[in-house]
Parts: structure tokens; C-alpha cells; sequence
């Protein structure tokens, strides 16, 4: 999102260095956590919350899995960078039911047999959105059961049989790289 905002003019022009001014947020927000009050976008009840960055990392993330409420990511950093979170927050519900459409049982399973060793130690995931994912996947493999992995689990596959790879432009997990990535063992991929 930051990268095609960059690429974007009209988006450029519109929020510039709109990467760093996240960066910035989340750094002010690790350092300092606001008390500020919001109204439940749903209910009307005013609340006092402390806006950590760890939780705005989360929602930013979150906000990531669709093209609509991605594209409103950067109007509402600009309004988070003057304390104004209200509208973050808002976007946050917009993910309510989400997990309808994603198992997370299936989700860990994968991860904490599948990508264990991929997940960075929390030390060194000097990632945009800071290690408070790393950390909870690692509490998780913890008390995760686990499958067993094949020794050649990461060998390209090979093979003459034809394969479409198809990949989601937007996903912010899995990135067309990865088919991309998958086809050059595939000579007819």
C-alpha cells in the first residue's frame, strides 16, 4: 500500500512520505501512548482509550485484506497524526466477521508447522508494523499442536504438467512474487 501510494501522483501528492509519517506514528505511538476519547462507532458510547501501537499496527494490517478499507488508510494516518483516531477505530469493526472467512485453527496449523522457522525472532523483525505479531504467533506455537513436515517441504516442485499460478494482487500475506516464485521449476507454468 505504501509502495503504490508512492508510485501513485495524485496519491503522493496527497499524503507525501506517507511511509515515513507511519513509521513516525507507530514510534510517537511505542513512545508515548495517547489517553484520547472515542465514541463506539456502533453503540454511541463514548470511552476513554489509550491508543498503543501495537493495536494500531493490528488494525492497519487488518485494513489490508481489502482494496476498499486499505484505500482509506491513508486519510486516516493523516487524521491519526493529530490524535484523531476515531476513524481508525471505526475501521477496525469493518473487520468484524472476518473470521468467518478465515480459519484461524487453520491458519496456526500451517504457520507453526509449516513456517516456523520463516517467523523472524522478535529481536530482529524490525518490520513497519513492529514484532507484536511475531510475538503473539511465537506465544502461540507454545500450546499449538504440530504436524509433521516432510524433509523436502521446500523443494521446488517440478514437473511437466501445466499449472496456472494465481495470485491476489492486494494480499498483503502472499504477494504475486510467490507464484512467480513457484512457476520457475514449471516449464509449463
Amino acid at each position: 500500500l505504501l509502495a503504490d501510494c508512492e508510485a501513485d501522483a495524485s496519491c503522493r501528492a496527497a499524503q507525501p512520505g506517507l511511509a515515513a509519517r507511519v513509521r513516525a506514528l507507530l514510534e510517537r505511538l511505542e513512545r508515548n501512548p495517547p489517553r484520547v476519547q472515542l465514541t463506539h462507532p456502533r453503540t454511541g458510547a463514548a470511552e476513554d482509550v489509550t491508543v498503543e501501537a501495537g493495536t494500531v499496527a493490528s488494525i492497519l494490517f487488518g485494513a489490508l485484506y481489502n482494496p476498499l478499507t486499505a484505500s482509506l488508510v491513508p486519510t486516516l494516518v493523516g487524521r491519526a497524526e493529530q490524535n484523531d483516531f476515531q476513524g481508525l477505530f471505526a475501521l477496525a469493526l469493518a473487520n468484524d466477521g472476518a473470521d468467518e472467512n478465515m480459519s484461524l485453527g487453520m491458519q496456526l496449523s500451517v504457520i507453526c508447522t509449516e513456517d516456523r522457522e520463516l517467523v523472524p525472532d522478535p529481536a530482529d523483525a524490525h518490520t513497519l508494523l513492529g514484532a507484536e505479531f511475531v510475538d503473539f504467533t511465537r506465544a502461540q506455537w507454545e500450546v499449538w499442536p504440530k504436524g509433521e513436515r516432510a524433509a523436502d517441504f521446500r523443494t521446488p516442485l517440478t514437473g511437466d504438467v501445466p499449472v496456472l499460478a494465481i495470485s491476489g494482487e492486494f494480499d498483503p500475506v502472499t504477494p504475486p512474487r510467490y507464484g512467480e516464485e513457484v512457476i520457475k521449476s514449471l516449464p509449463n507454468g
